[in-house]
C-alpha cells in the first residue's frame, strides 16, 4: 500500500533514478537487478518505506526500492516538489565510502549554494544510489568487473543514459 506522504512527483523521481541507475550499471549487474518482474517490485519497496532506521543492504528487489526512497527523502525531502530531471547527468565514479548518512549530509551541504540546485540534487541522488547498489554487491560476494563510466551521461530519445564524454 502506497504511503499518503509520497507524492506522484516523488514516484516520477524515484522511477527516474532507479531506471537512470540501470542505465549507469554495468549490464551484468543490471541482469541480477531486474529479474522478472523485478522494476515492479523495486517500485513497491519504494513506495512502502516509512523512512528512518539503518539501511539494508540485501540483494532484493525490495531492498533496492527502499534504497531508492531512503536517496530521495534525505536528499530532496518528502515530499519533493519542483524537481527537473536533467538531460545529462555526471557520475563521478564508484566511491567504496559506504557510510550513506555522512555522504548525504556532506553532499547536501554542498550543494546548499549551487546555481543549478535541482540539478545537483538529482546529480548526488544518482551518484549515491548507483553507490549504494554496488556495494549491495559486494557486501553480498559478488565479484564486480567493471565499475560503470566516470563521466558526463546524456538521455538519447527513448530516455536512457549512455556515456557521452568517460573522464
Amino acid at each position: 500500500m502506497k504511503s499518503t506522504r509520497y507524492n506522484d512527483e516523488f514516484v516520477s523521481l524515484v522511477y527516474s533514478l532507479v531506471n537512470d541507475a540501470l542505465d549507469i550499471l554495468p549490464d551484468d549487474l543490471e541482469k541480477l537487478i531486474l529479474k522478472e518482474e523485478d522494476l515492479n517490485l523495486i517500485m513497491e519497496g519504494a513506495v512502502t518505506y516509512e523512512g528512518g532506521g539503518e539501511i539494508n543492504f540485501s540483494l532484493t528487489p525490495n531492498h533496492f526500492g527502499v534504497q531508492a526512497s531512503y536517496v530521495v527523502l534525505n536528499i530532496f525531502g518528502s515530499p519533493p516538489s519542483n524537481v527537473t530531471i536533467p538531460q545529462s547527468i555526471y557520475y563521478e565514479g564508484y566511491d567504496s565510502d559506504d557510510n550513506f548518512p555522512k555522504r548525504i549530509r556532506r553532499g547536501v551541504e554542498h550543494i546548499q549554494n549551487s546555481e543549478n540546485k535541482s540539478r545537483d540534487m538529482y546529480n548526488l541522488a544518482l551518484n549515491l544510489l548507483v553507490d549504494m547498489w554496488i556495494t549491495n554487491f559486494k557486501k553480498g560476494g559478488y565479484k564486480i568487473g567493471n565499475l560503470p563510466k566516470e563521466g558526463v551521461y546524456l538521455r538519447n530519445s527513448n530516455e536512457k543514459l549512455y556515456c557521452y564524454e568517460e573522464v
